[in-house]
């Protein structure tokens, strides 16, 4: 399944507030709703050293929505903070970012970085934050 953020609403001044991810099914979750859940159980879910070669797959969506050259598109990317845990879910065999995607970029890159903080859970654990209909 593929997991974007709405982009309309993280591209507002303050991202984070009102973003949003999705599977292909029409699921919606909240990223503030998920990254509370999975903070309060850090111990299951951080990794404060993840291995990037498993994610690094995402950087197609980067490129799909952002563009380098786009001196808007190159300045977020580059003014985003690297020590913040990236959001990664995985569903059956496939990790998705579901935030923090100008981070990866920057980290493989712009950092040339192999390991970054993540926050990797399964669906099924964020299930009973989903969005209502």
């Amino acid at each position: 399944m593929k997991y974007l953020l709405d982009f309309e609403i993280f591209e507002k001044k303050n991202y984070f507030k009102g973003s949003e991810f999705a599977d292909d099914e029409g699921r919606s979750w909240s990223v503030e709703k998920v990254y509370r859940f999975v903070k309060k159980h850090k111990k299951k879910y951080y990794h404060p050293r993840y291995d990037l070669d498993n994610i690094k797959d995402n950087l197609k969506w980067w490129r799909s929505i952002y563009s380098i050259k786009n001196k808007k598109h190159r300045n977020r990317m580059l003014d985003a903070d690297t020590k913040y845990p990236i959001l990664v879910i995985k569903d059956g065999e496939e990790l998705n970012v579901c935030d923090g995607l100008n981070r990866l970029y920057k980290a493989i890159k712009i950092e040339k970085r192999k390991t970054l903080p993540v926050y990797l859970f399964n669906k099924e654990d964020i299930m009973h934050l989903k969005n209502k209909d």
